[in-house]
C-alpha cells in the first residue's frame, strides 16, 4: 500500500518550469532505462488547434552508469514527452544506481547532481519544486536573482529553500536529512527609493522549514534533522563528512530499525493531524478571501467609504484603517500571507510523512503502529487520502514554451535620446473668415 502513496508523491499533472535544453544526441540512450507505459491515443487536435510543447522540468546533461528515469501517468498521455529521454516533466522521477551518478540542468543557470543510490522526482504542487526521496545531491550554479524566486527541495525531514551558488542535500535510508550550505549570501541592505527610510536588512536567500517557521541558512550552515525531527545545528568541518555521515546512518538503521521505527510512530500521528488541521484551515481562508474580494468589488462600485472613520483618524493613529475599503484590504492582504506560510507548511508536514513512510516501510508491521492507532496498510491510506486533497489545493497549471515576440527589425539598434524633451509641435490657426 506504500505505493500508493509514492503515487501520490509521482501522480502525473500538466509541466510547467524553465525551458529545456536540447538533448544531447551523442548521450541518447546510453546507460539510460526509460520505465513507462503506453502512450495516449491516436487523437490529436489539428495543428492549428495544438498548443505549443509543453515545457521540461530538467534536462540530463551528464550521466553514468546506471541511470533509471520513470515517468508519471501525466507523461506517459502526452504524445511524444515519455520518449524524450533526455527531458523529465512534472511527476517524473530518476534513480541512479549503485555505481550511477547523474547532472540535471533545473533552469535558473543551475544544476544538481545526483550521487549512486539517490532518487529524486520533479514536484507536482507548485514550480521549481523537487522531491529528494533518499541519497545525496548537490545544487550549483549562479546565485538566483530575485527574492521571490528559489528552488524548493522536498525532503524526509524538511523543506528546504536554494537561491544558490551551492549547496549539498543529504537523505539517509532511515529518513535522517543533512544540509550543507557551502555558500549562499545574505542579500545585502536595499536602500528605498525614499531616501529618508532606513535601507531594508540583509534577508537570507537560503532558508529552512522543519517546524513552526522558516530559519535562516548562511555560508558553512550544517544543519542534520534526524528521524525524530530534532533539529541540530553546526558549523562545516565540526563534524563527519558527508560520506562518513551517511555510512553511519545507514550503519545505524541496519543494526537498529526497531528503534528508527518506534520515533517515526511517536510522531506521525501528530503529523496526520497537522496536515488534516492545515488544508481545513487553507480551505477556509480561500472561502473568505473570496468575500472579500466580492466585499471589495462591490465597495469600490459603491464609492462610499466609511466617512465617520476618516473624519476621526489623527496623526497618532495613522495605521488604523480609515474606510471599508481600507479594512477589507488590511484583511485580505493578512490572509493571503497566512495562507502562503500554511501552504508551505502543509507541503512539509505532509513530505515528512510521506516520505519517512516510503524509507521504512519494509521494518513496518501492525505491532510497530499500535501506538498511532492504525496498521501499515491504513496509514498508507490515510497518508494518500490527504495527498490527494493536497494535489487538488496545489497542482501546477500547464505552462508551454513560446515563441520570442516578434520586434520590429531595427528597433534594438535605434538610440533614443530621453535627456533632450521633444518639441512641441505648434498647430497651425484656424483659417480667418
Amino acid at each position: 500500500m506504500v505505493t500508493a502513496v509514492v503515487a501520490v508523491l509521482a501522480v502525473g499533472c500538466d509541466s510547467c518550469g524553465p525551458q529545456p535544453a536540447k538533448p544531447d544526441t551523442a548521450q541518447a540512450g546510453k546507460s539510460t532505462k526509460i520505465a513507462q507505459g503506453g502512450v495516449a491515443g491516436d487523437h490529436q487536435k489539428t495543428v492549428h488547434d495544438a498548443p505549443p510543447p509543453l515545457a521540461a522540468e530538467a534536462t540530463i546533461v551528464k550521466r553514468a552508469g546506471e541511470v533509471v528515469v520513470s515517468r508519471s501517468e501525466q507523461t506517459r498521455k502526452m504524445p511524444g514527452m515519455a520518449e524524450q529521454e533526455a527531458s523529465l516533466f512534472v511527476g517524473d522521477s530518476i534513480a541512479t544506481g549503485a555505481d550511477g551518478s547523474v547532472t540535471l540542468d533545473i533552469g535558473f543557470d543551475t544544476r544538481i547532481a545526483l550521487e549512486p543510490s539517490s532518487r529524486l522526482s520533479i514536484g507536482i504542487h507548485r514550480p521549481f519544486e523537487l522531491v529528494l526521496h533518499v541519497g545525496r545531491a548537490t545544487l550549483s550554479g549562479s546565485p538566483i536573482k530575485g527574492i521571490t524566486k528559489r528552488f524548493m527541495v522536498l525532503t524526509p525531514g524538511a523543506l528546504v529553500f536554494y537561491a544558490g551558488p551551492r549547496m549539498e542535500i543529504a537523505v539517509a535510508p532511515g529518513g535522517d536529512v543533512r544540509v550543507d550550505v557551502s555558500e549562499c549570501p545574505m542579500t545585502p541592505p536595499i536602500q528605498p527609493a525614499d531616501r529618508s527610510l532606513p535601507p531594508r536588512p540583509p534577508r537570507a536567500r537560503c532558508t529552512i522549514l522543519s517546524g513552526e517557521e522558516q530559519e535562516d541558512l548562511d555560508t558553512g550552515d550544517s544543519i542534520v534533522i534526524d528521524q525524530a525531527l530534532s533539529v541540530t545545528r553546526s558549523k562545516l568541518g565540526e563534524g563527519a563528512d558527508l560520506d562518513a555521515w551517511m555510512v553511519e546512518r545507514a550503519e545505524s538503521l541496519e543494526k537498529d530499525p526497531a528503534a528508527r521505527v518506534a520515533r517515526f510512530a511517536g510522531w506521525i500521528g501528530a503529523a496526520l493531524e497537522d496536515v488534516r488541521a492545515s488544508i481545513d484551515d487553507i480551505k477556509k481562508r480561500r472561502e473568505r478571501n473570496k468575500v472579500l474580494i466580492k466585499t471589495l468589488r462591490d465597495l469600490r462600485k459603491a464609492g462610499k467609504p466609511d466617512a465617520s472613520k476618516a473624519a476621526s483618524k489623527t496623526s497618532e493613529d495613522l495605521d488604523v484603517p480609515t474606510s471599508e475599503i481600507d479594512e477589507v484590504k488590511k484583511e485580505l492582504t493578512e490572509n493571503s500571507s497566512t495562507q502562503y506560510k500554511l501552504r508551505h507548511r502543509l507541503l512539509m508536514r505532509w513530505s515528512q510523512a510521506s516520505l519517512h513512510l516510503q524509507l521504512l516501510e519494509p521494518h513496518l508491521d501492525d505491532e510497530s503502529l499500535t501506538s498511532v492507532g492504525k496498521t501499515p496498510v491504513e496509514l498508507a491510506q490515510a497518508l494518500e487520502g490527504l495527498g490527494e486533497e493536497i494535489h487538488g489545493l496545489f497542482s501546477r497549471k500547464p505552462a508551454h514554451r513560446k515563441s520570442p515576440k516578434f520586434t520590429p527589425k531595427n528597433f534594438l539598434k535605434q538610440e533614443m535620446d530621453i535627456a533632450a524633451p521633444k518639441r512641441r509641435i505648434e498647430k497651425a490657426p484656424p483659417p480667418q473668415p
